[in-house]
């Protein structure tokens, strides 16, 4: 077969290889096989996987290097794409922290703010309560001048 050399089932495939079915001329998923002897020998094919069982000559040889180069540039195509993505989550939690602390601040103004207008309130009810007490005061005040008012006004009318 390839090379006029022997071959065999290859006992572990490479995970690069693992991913990509390739099909023979008979229709099966071809099989990695390595050549045993000859000027190919230790080269990865795919192979029909009935042989040597069959009149199917399929063999297509693996371009090891060629495919791992492909993988890789696949490989630091993702890395680049997930360093990309990182980056910009990075970026974004940095923002997102700064608006926190924009809002912790307003939070924290506002806090002061309302211990303020709490404190205002409160002086406010004591003045409303003072004011109310000194109307009341001035109404007892000004019944009894009427009262004594009039009094006097009667006991002028007699005497």
């Amino acid at each position: 077969m390839a090379g006029g050399g022997k071959t065999g089932s290859s006992g572990s495939i490479s995970s690069y290889m693992s991913k990509k079915q390739v099909v023979c001329d008979c229709g099966g998923v071809a099989v990695v096989r390595t050549v045993k002897s000859g000027a190919n020998v230790g080269k990865k094919f795919h192979g029909c996987p009935k042989w040597p069982d069959t009149e199917c000559k399929f063999v297509k040889f693996i371009d090891e290097i060629g495919e791992m180069r492909s993988e890789l540039e696949e490989l630091r195509l993702n890395l680049f794409e997930r360093d990309v993505i990182i980056s910009q989550m990075e970026y974004q939690r940095q923002m997102n922290e700064e608006k926190i602390q924009k809002l912790e601040f307003k939070k924290d103004s506002m806090k002061e703010e309302n211990m303020e207008l709490k404190q205002q309130l409160r002086q406010m009810k004591v003045e409303l309560t003072r004011a109310t007490t000194n109307e009341k005061h001035y109404s007892v005040a000004l019944l009894f001048t009427w009262v004594f008012v009039g009094f006097i006004q009667l006991v002028r009318k007699y005497i």
